[in-house]
């Protein structure tokens, strides 16, 4: 007999050499657009986050480095960080942040990762997810050690 089960975040995300990611535009976003789900095809091994600007430019964070899509779909660029990416956003000004195991990173303009502040302590860091406040402050969710981090835009760590 075949049973339903749930899949995990991980799995669901990636599925053998290629994820696929959709994504809804619909008249709430923050530009209106026709209301179609599309589907895009990553090459990637491990989609781990994805993050959509105000132009509806899509960043996926997969294996180590952040790949770019255009709202058609088509691969723009990629950026390699050197170490796994969990977790990407974008700032109101249009800044991508990123989340990497134990350290968060700006995508500088000239496309290359500017490491922020210090590596956050403890012996199992593991950032996996990343919001920004409407005052800059980032707050990372580290797995690792369960606990919230709350940052400045410079990565220095807030009382």
């Amino acid at each position: 007999m075949k049973t339903n089960r749930s899949l995990s975040r991980r799995a669901f995300l990636s599925v053998g050499a290629q994820a696929t990611v959709a994504v809804c535009y619909t008249a709430t976003s923050l530009k209106a657009r026709d209301n179609k789900t599309r589907s895009f095809v990553v090459e990637a091994g491990q989609v781990r986050g994805l993050a959509v600007n105000a132009q509806g430019q899509m960043a996926v964070a997969a294996d180590n480095g952040i790949s770019f899509y255009g709202p058609d779909g088509l691969l723009e660029r990629q950026v390699v960080a050197g170490r796994p990416v969990w977790a990407v956003r974008f700032d109101a000004h249009g800044r991508l942040f990123a989340a990497c195991r134990n350290q968060v990173a700006r995508l500088n303009s000239d496309g290359t990762f500017g490491l922020l502040g210090a590596p956050l302590g403890g012996q199992t860091p593991a950032l996996t997810s990343l919001a920004i406040a409407d005052n800059g402050d980032l707050y990372v969710g580290d797995s690792g050690q369960r606990l919230v981090w709350r940052l400045d835009a410079a990565g220095k760590v807030l009382g």
